[in-house]
């Protein structure tokens, strides 16, 4: 039998106990982007997808958790940071900000006729799709986009380097309509593609994208079936949960599949941390 405690020297010198927090990986300091601190003992927590089985992300919360607000933080970080090119495909003119910010080119989905994968996968770039007016032909879309990103990096050669993240928020929407977003999670990584794909109906998530995400952030959920759905996933146990019924704003529960030695690191932040309000917006 474990016990957690959140005591770092019984950890260490008593076997039985393991702590409730463990120690990132050394190279995560040096080659992540900050997140933030994390509950228990405030250890500073970056992000590397070098050392997780994948680069994929999966983000859950309900509306005004933070949820987005992390996602911006994370496009700009990685993009500042790590120098990755960045396709979000923003369903509300929502991310407009951020991508000029960042000198990136926004895209109209019903006015830029002719959308070229090279070109949107060149710096930051996003797709508003806003100007479609139904909701089917906006779903359609966005399914075709994503699936000649995924056609135009397989041409370029499997066991690529990761440089390239696509952003898809709300992915709940395609999801419900279409297996695009779960074989990209599946398939992406050799061909050098990241995903980040934000969702608050997690009752909606196909299993197989959250078990190809090796990094999920839970925002505050509510409700039975979205709680049920992630330890039916098995990305949660019965023992999280009461832990993200109470998150408060901007606190999340992270989950980490590490590439060594293949375990699931669970803990919490106290508060996501980005940069200038102008870019990210108020969490």
């Amino acid at each position: 039998m474990i016990i957690k405690s959140n005591s770092i020297k019984a950890a260490m010198y008593v076997d039985i106990f393991s702590p409730s927090e463990h120690p990132f990986e050394e190279g995560d300091f040096t080659n992540g982007i900050y997140i933030g601190k994390t509950a228990i003992y405030r250890q500073p927590f970056f992000l590397n997808p070098d050392s997780l089985v994948n680069p994929h992300v999966a983000i859950l919360g309900t509306t005004g958790s933070g949820k987005t607000f992390l996602v911006k933080s994370l496009v700009a970080k990685y993009r500042i940071d790590r120098g990755y090119n960045i396709l979000i495909l923003d369903w509300n003119s929502e991310y407009s900000g951020v991508v000029n910010a960042l000198s990136g080119r926004v895209w109209k989905a019903a006015g830029d006729d002719a959308l070229e994968v090279s070109k949107l996968l060149d710096g930051i770039n996003s797709v508003d799709l806003s100007g479609i007016e139904i909701e089917h032909d906006k779903l359609h879309f966005a399914a075709a986009l994503l699936a000649s990103v995924l056609k135009y990096r397989i041409s370029k050669g499997a066991d690529r380097e990761l440089d390239t993240i696509v952003v898809i928020d709300e992915a709940w929407k395609l999801i419900n309509s279409d297996k695009s977003i779960a074989k990209m999670f599946r398939e992406g990584r050799k061909f050098g593609l990241g995903v980040i794909a934000a969702t608050q109906l997690t009752n909606d998530v196909d299993n197989e994208v959250l078990a190809n995400a090796a990094c999920s952030f839970i925002f505050r959920l509510q409700g039975s079936g979205s709680l049920g759905g992630l330890v039916t996933s098995g990305l949660l146990d019965s023992g999280h949960l009461e832990k993200v019924r109470s998150l408060k704003r901007g606190s999340c529960l992270v989950s980490l599949a590490y590439r060594e030695d293949r375990q699931v690191r669970h803990f919490l932040i106290e508060k996501v941390q980005g940069g200038g309000s102008a870019w990210y917006g108020d969490v």
